[in-house]
């Protein structure tokens, strides 16, 4: 990966990382038991995962620059770069 490219990265990891602590923690309150630690320890995971933050500041991006990346649009598996 080209270093240019690691701003949008980052910033995209973020919207997926925080996109699935959402969807967790929604479940999660949902009260259903026989997952419910499982998702929480997956809940956990995912917060420590957010180291994310450490490496968009090596990039020179603050949280706000992170937090406020929009997702790219889906593309297609056999689409051309």
């Amino acid at each position: 990966m080209k270093k240019a490219k690691l701003p949008l990265f980052a910033g995209q990891q973020c919207h997926i990382i925080e996109s699935d602590l959402r969807s967790v923690a929604l479940i999660v309150s949902g009260g259903v038991a026989a997952g419910a630690d499982f998702l929480g320890g997956m809940l956990q995971g995912n917060a420590r995962s957010y180291g994310l933050g450490d490496f968009g500041q090596a990039l020179g991006l603050s949280l706000e620059q992170l937090h406020a990346a929009e997702p790219l649009p889906a593309r297609s598996p056999t689409a051309r770069t």
